[in-house]
């Protein structure tokens, strides 16, 4: 399978590249009130409104409000999920690989993760969107 892999601050997450649609560079974004933390606001692309998602808040990951502070989005990655488009705000794209099978280790649960594999030796969570997409249904 081929997947993008992407990094948050010092963390390193991968997504199949079939649910990509389409890899960016920062964007700007708007402001909606009342809405839940991981939601940056909203973007317009080519004429087409998406939600843009703090990724990691997004997976309830928590950092402490310096590590928060020091956060730096220097691309956008727009995925499909459905016939709605969403885009996670990340640091960087670092490539578009492809994975053998064998090298994933699955996690049983079927959580938000999927599985993790080794890349020059860091940790790479596969992400399973379908999963994360229905525990935050309605929400996006």
């Amino acid at each position: 399978m081929q997947i993008v892999i992407f990094s948050l601050m010092d963390k390193l997450y991968a997504i199949p590249s079939d649910d990509v649609e389409e890899i960016t560079g920062k964007v700007a974004w708007t402001d909606v009130p009342k809405t839940p933390n991981w939601l940056l606001g909203l973007v317009n692309l080519r004429g087409t409104v998406i939600s843009l998602i703090h990724f990691e808040q997004f997976l309830n990951f928590t950092r402490t409000s310096q590590e928060t502070e020091n956060l730096c989005y220097n691309n956008t990655v727009i995925v499909k999920n459905g016939k709605t488009k969403t885009a996670f705000a990340v640091d960087r794209v670092e490539e578009v690989i492809h994975l053998d099978e064998e090298e994933l280790q699955l996690i049983g649960n079927q959580d938000t993760v999927q599985g993790v594999f080794s890349r020059k030796d860091q940790i790479v969570n596969l992400i399973h969107l379908p999963t994360l997409f229905s525990k935050n249904e309605g929400s996006i």
